[in-house]
């Protein structure tokens, strides 16, 4: 006699429901001695089996099936979960950074972007995590990749299926002036885990002890190329040589990932002279055109704003090139001004030394903004300034940045989501500035 792989216990009784369908031609009172006929057991036998335990895997077919089975329910919260749809990918500002855009779904906390190498396997993807439906890849030069996009569950515990695989291809790696810049440049400071490099300028010979000159780039073969002026004034601490910093920034193309930032050297006391930077055109530069920014003392400092406009009008009218404004950036706070009669003296020190024609090249570039309208320009229409009209909203014509997002910790935090919330909001007034700086640079080429 065999001894059987498997015992039921002593009090064990079969369901007689799957009997019936076990053993059909049987009647009910010996469908078990059938079912079992070939377990036969000694009462030691049974003693030593129950004793040991025996793996589910290890019973036979019969007996298993007589188990009763409750099928898998899938839970509510997965099967709401679709995945993403609509995806594509293009690249963007270079030829190896990419941005993935979906249509979003229902029911998601945020989304797992999956990208790797064709020649190699799903399992050995980077990932990008997003609670928006789009995403920014930095991808290498020259490497065909493969992307999908997996949306998680609102509890965070369930993934739906992945989306569709897209093909992308990145092709020679163009580097940034930026990029190339930044090697010759010497390091100043380094604060927020961001590289501080002063930009090279070059001192020019008709510097005077109240006007200090500089040149940045090469002056040669620049006669075919445009060229505008814009001349900054404003209230002391409006903001205006962090403002100039925000457009070197932009102009040499930085972008918000780069790990250094450049800054313009500070060779003079800004209440005591004018600083002028004229910019020539590079390969790589943001702007078609050559730029002359000129940095004027700030108004607002006792007895010394009568100084400030005849040191303005002689720059401007004693020079030995006559100096020709494509635009005056009248610079100040976007908040409601607590010294009122400062902005308005600034105003008309402007009118009285270049004369009523030159308010239609004045703009308003307002520091310390958000994405509200600013309250300071409530102030300026009801003291009735002449200014530009907007040809869109008929209303005074004005550019906002903020230069919150430029000098701060711009690395991704990994799963802290205060850290997150914090860089999302500077990375937010970064994407502002660049699109204020756009708007700003497309106004200055129609002057």
């Amino acid at each position: 006699m065999r001894t059987p792989s498997y015992v039921p216990p002593l009090d064990w009784k079969p369901n007689e429901a799957v009997i019936s369908t076990q053993c059909p031609k049987i009647n009910t009172s010996t469908k078990f001695n059938h079912c079992l006929e070939e377990i036969v057991l000694t009462h030691e036998t049974s003693k030593s089996i129950h004793e040991t335990s025996v793996a589910e895997s290890e019973l036979p077919v019969e007996l298993t099936s007589i188990r009763p089975r409750v099928a898998a329910r899938p839970s509510p919260e997965k099967s709401r979960v679709e995945s993403p749809t609509n995806l594509k990918v293009k690249l963007i500002a270079s030829s190896t950074d990419a941005v993935v855009i979906w249509t979003a779904q229902h029911h998601t906390s945020s989304y797992h972007v999956y990208y790797w190498t064709k020649e190699k396997h799903r399992e050995s993807a980077e990932i990008c995590i997003s609670k928006n439906p789009n995403c920014r890849l930095k991808l290498k030069p020259e490497t065909t990749y493969l992307i999908n996009v997996v949306a998680v569950s609102s509890n965070g515990q369930w993934e739906s299926a992945p989306s569709e695989i897209v093909e992308l291809s990145t092709g020679v790696q163009n580097v940034r002036f930026a990029e190339n810049l930044v090697k010759w440049c010497q390091k100043i400071a380094r604060k927020n885990e961001m590289e501080f490099y002063a930009v090279p300028v070059a001192k020019l010979d008709e510097s005077t002890s109240t006007v200090k000159r500089f040149t940045v780039g090469k002056a040669d073969c620049q006669n075919n190329l445009k060229h505008k002026t814009v001349l900054l004034v404003g209230k002391s601490g409006s903001g205006k040589t962090t403002l100039i910093n925000a457009i070197i920034n932009y102009v040499f193309n930085v972008e918000w990932q780069d790990s250094f930032r450049f800054q313009l050297p500070e060779y003079c006391d800004n209440k005591k002279c004018i600083t002028v930077y004229d910019i020539h055109k590079e390969e790589g530069f943001r702007i078609p055109f050559c730029l002359t920014i000129i940095d004027t003392p700030g108004y607002g400092e006792r007895g010394l704003d009568r100084e400030v406009t005849d040191m303005i009008r002689n720059f401007v009218f004693n020079s030995n090139v006559p100096m020709e404004f494509s635009m005056i950036g009248f610079v100040a706070k976007s908040s409601m001004p607590r010294d009122m009669d400062t902005q308005l003296n600034i105003y008309d020190s402007l009118l009285s030394s270049f004369g009523n024609e030159v308010k239609e090249k004045i703009n308003f570039l307002l520091t310390f903004a958000d994405e509200q309208i600013p309250p300071v320009i409530n102030f300026f229409v009801k003291a009735r300034l002449p200014f530009p009209i907007s040809v869109d909203s008929r209303e005074p014509l004005y550019h906002k940045f903020n230069s919150s997002g430029l000098f701060c910790y711009n690395r991704e935090p990994k799963s802290n989501h205060r850290d997150m919330a914090k860089y999302e909001f500077n990375r937010g007034y970064w994407d502002m500035n660049t699109e204020s700086f756009r708007r700003f640079f497309t106004v200055l080429m129609q002057f």
